[in-house]
């Protein structure tokens, strides 16, 4: 959730001609962004559907339009760029930590799925629509991105490595419409999610408190039916965590991505845990099971997982570097280890004592 909100703020700073470096500018716009999304949350599910299938349309129609687009142009000129990008990148420096950062980038496309059953409470039919409308946005989304990849590496790969716009895929096209059709459906785009997440987000705190894993102050809601303590406390931690890593947009999509995988060591054994009968909560009764789905595939994705996250260049990802040196990013590292140590340490100590009482 924090990262694309710095995402919004630094996007729409740049638009509008603001200081999307500036830390103080980048923070205030942060807050403005948070009490919008909280406005919209508090209206009621009807406000925020609307909000959220808007700049969902937005996002498709700018991400659909580029892609039409580049393949008329490639088929116009009749030339495409594709191999240029030999030239571009130095495949010497390649590496297995490169490869990692790749994929760990690549995987930022798919950020957001693993929580999406936790706003079920609040959609309508959610055993029937879910596991069809999971499977089927992550297929539309892999086709709208290599499609998108493709056109990029086709017309001009250069000026996307070389661009420091901050949506670098507007300096592909030389057509200013074009460009401003991508800038504004970026924009739309980040904020769609942003909505998405201000929804989602929120509602895992909740259902961990119904587990009684956390105090239950997190799942009073409001009078409109919204949980507004679990919001304050992720809005605070989606504030913090990018401050932490200075607002730097590769830190955080790539903390973001890390944080998916430590989840998905989980999701895994939670799975096989499931195929074996050894759930420790109570189960829908006559559940079809899998053993390719429930154990190969989990085990196959608990080895790959493992073998990113040992091979992550961890020491650069949580280093600053000056001019003269570099140092270590005390900030970054405390928020980690607080994050992924302390509070699921203090939740376990806590919800052991609830166990015997």
């Amino acid at each position: 959730m924090g990262g694309i909100a710095t995402a919004v703020v630094k996007t729409t700073l740049a638009i509008f001609g603001g200081n999307a470096q500036g830390f103080v500018s980048v923070t205030i716009g942060l807050l403005i962004l948070m009490v919008v999304l909280l406005l919209v949350n508090v209206t009621g599910n009807k406000v925020f559907a609307f909000f959220n299938n808007l700049a969902t349309i937005g996002k498709l129609a700018a991400l659909i339009t580029t892609i039409i687009v580049g393949f008329i142009v490639v088929m116009m000129t009749g030339h495409s760029h594709f191999n240029d990008i030999n030239q571009l990148v130095d495949v010497s420096q390649l590496n297995t930590s490169t490869f990692v950062m790749a994929v760990i980038a690549a995987f930022y496309a798919f950020v957001g799925f693993e929580s999406v059953a936790s706003g079920a409470e609040d959609m309508k039919a959610p055993e029937k629509n879910l596991p069809r409308a999971i499977p089927l946005a992550i297929l539309i989304i892999a086709v709208i991105y290599i499609s998108i990849i493709a056109v990029i590496m086709m017309i001009n790969p250069t000026a996307v490595l070389t661009s420091k716009h901050v949506v670098s895929l507007v300096t592909v096209f030389e057509s200013p419409i074009i460009s401003n059709i991508i800038l504004y459906g970026a924009l739309i785009s980040m904020v769609g999610i942003s909505i998405a997440g201000s929804f989602s987000t929120p509602r895992i705190l909740e259902a961990i408190a119904n587990e009684n894993q956390v105090p239950a102050w997190f799942k009073q809601r409001t009078k409109y039916d919204f949980p507004f303590n679990a919001f304050i406390t992720t809005f605070l931690v989606a504030l913090i965590i990018p401050m932490a890593f200075q607002y730097n947009m590769v830190s955080i999509i790539v903390l973001s991505s890390i944080s998916r995988f430590i989840q998905f060591i989980v999701v895994p054994i939670g799975v096989m845990m499931f195929y074996y009968n050894r759930s420790r909560e109570e189960v829908l009764p006559n559940v079809y099971k899998n053993k390719f789905t429930d154990v190969i595939l989990p085990i196959i994705a608990l080895i790959l997982t493992v073998m990113l996250l040992v091979k992550f260049d961890w020491k650069g990802q949580f280093s600053i570097v000056t001019p003269h040196h570099i140092e270590p990013n005390y900030f970054a590292i405390t928020a980690m280890v607080i994050g992924y140590v302390v509070l699921p340490l203090l939740l376990f100590i806590a919800n052991q004592k609830r166990r015997h009482v």
